[in-house]
């Protein structure tokens, strides 16, 4: 069995944080550990993997909603095509605006799945490109709600915005380079035997909570 080198990159590895938690790794045979440099620095950041990994199948999520709601669009657009439904409203800039950037979040968030899951450097670009997108999304969806004079919906578009941008603040830990280098990937080649489940941190679960909350109240305010 090979192990991590520092001859790879003699500032390599950072000083480690102390060993993750338990929770975010498993080892599959006991008997296969060595206390190799590979298996220290997994123990040391298997939670910034654990959570990089959650962060990918959140972006799968983010690419089957916004796969739905094109449909949705194109079932629409076929229907009022062929005159089976009236909506003149289809035709607006806005919504034709909205329709052409479905495509472009439904790849960079799937792109961006795979490659944070595997942990691939340049699945930060891939985030990135879906993050500009969604926020050019949101602003049209802003603008358009207080242009017909709207400003709850406005409001609560801004609040259900913030469950797409409050993960993607996983990317800005500190382990987070650690855990896309060639370093942690040698690593995790040498040691197939720990396993690391995907998990969300506890912070950003409890902030998503409060949010759902939040929502929840304005709703319930603001409904009819």
């Amino acid at each position: 069995m090979t192990s991590t080198s520092s001859s790879l990159n003699p500032d390599f590895p950072p000083t480690p944080p102390a060993r993750a938690p338990r929770p975010f790794w498993k080892v599959r045979d006991p008997a296969k550990l060595t206390g190799t440099e590979a298996e220290a620095l997994r123990m040391a950041f298997a939670a910034d993997e654990a959570h990089l990994k959650a962060l990918g199948w959140v972006n799968l999520i983010f690419a089957f909603n916004f796969a739905y709601s094109m449909g949705n669009f194109m079932m629409l657009a076929f229907r009022t095509a062929k005159g089976m439904i009236l909506t003149p409203w289809a035709h607006t800039t806005y919504y034709i605006a909205v329709i052409r950037l479905h495509p472009i979040l439904v790849m960079s968030a799937t792109i961006a799945a795979f490659g944070l899951y595997r942990r691939r450097g340049w699945s930060t670009w891939a985030e990135f490109a879906f993050a500009l997108t969604f926020a050019a999304f949101m602003g049209l969806t802003i603008g358009h709600d207080l242009w017909i004079g709207e400003a709850a919906e406005a409001v609560l578009t801004a609040l259900g915005s913030l469950f797409y941008f409050l993960p993607m603040t996983i990317l800005l830990r500190p382990g987070y380079s650690t855990v896309v280098s060639a370093e942690y990937e040698q690593a995790v080649q040498d040691t197939p035997y720990i396993r690391v489940r995907a998990k969300l941190p506890r912070a950003l679960k409890i902030k998503l909570a409060a949010l759902i909350l939040i929502v929840t109240a304005a709703l319930v305010a603001w409904g009819p």
